[in-house]
């Protein structure tokens, strides 16, 4: 895993400087200040079509073809078509962009902690592997902001859901003052299912940023429960 960012605020955006450097990929982590008003008005982005879920905190993964349909339900898309940008919402779950280098396909993931219990981001690269034959070597995997561990509590039905899953339990910390309540390592149960499934360390790139502890990113547990989304996308140049 390497932790790095570059941010470019004429985008409102962060980015990972491997996949920057990529000549046949765009991609950013929004911050707060990224709308969708301001991504359709873009310079830089505005010729894609821009690809939206209906996010259920599932494990569905959608073959995106570029056709025009209404949202689908579910919190993963993959495809190998230039024009379209994967769009990804988020605030607190992390939010994970997808590239393989050898056979141009991009993945957008959402996960939330039912998503990762489930193994979303495993079942994302299966997808790839099983409909575009994508391969672990020729993966990255960009994970961004999310809640860390310290400012993520919860309760014993996540404890007790992740273990049902046979999830490795060490990525809960115990409540030092309240009984049956545990902090929530998101970031690292997905940094280890994909190194479960065969990816690298070296190809794990980390925007290890909070979502709760920084105002620059929207918190859905520090600003309280409305529909203010931070957007992460990722496209195929044309």
């Amino acid at each position: 895993m390497e932790e790095m960012m570059w941010l470019n605020k004429s985008e409102k955006t962060i980015q990972v400087p491997q996949l920057k450097k990529l000549p046949f990929l765009v991609h950013g982590f929004g911050t707060r200040y990224l709308t969708k008003e301001s991504l359709d008005k873009s310079p830089r982005y505005k010729k894609f079509r821009k690809f939206y879920l209906d996010q259920k905190h599932s494990d569905i993964i959608h073959c995106m073809d570029g056709k025009v349909r209404e949202e689908l339900k579910g919190d993963g898309m993959v495809t190998d078509i230039t024009d379209i940008l994967l769009v990804i919402k988020t605030a607190d779950c992390l939010p994970v962009l997808l590239a393989d280098t050898h056979h141009k396909v991009i993945g957008a993931v959402h996960c939330g902690w039912r998503g990762s219990g489930l193994r979303i981001l495993q079942k994302a690269l299966i997808t790839m592997k099983e409909k575009y034959s994508c391969q672990p070597s020729s993966l990255f995997a960009a994970m961004g902001p999310c809640i860390c561990q310290k400012c993520y509590e919860v309760g014993e039905d996540v404890y007790l859901f992740f273990k049902e899953m046979n999830i490795p339990l060490d990525i809960f910390k115990n409540h030092p003052d309240r009984e049956k309540k545990y902090f929530l390592d998101l970031r690292k149960t997905n940094q280890l299912q994909l190194q479960e499934i065969g990816l690298g360390k070296d190809k794990i790139l980390n925007v290890d940023k909070c979502t709760y502890g920084d105002k620059m990113f929207l918190s859905y547990r520090r600003d309280g429960k409305n529909n203010a989304r931070m957007l992460s996308f990722i496209g195929l140049s044309f």
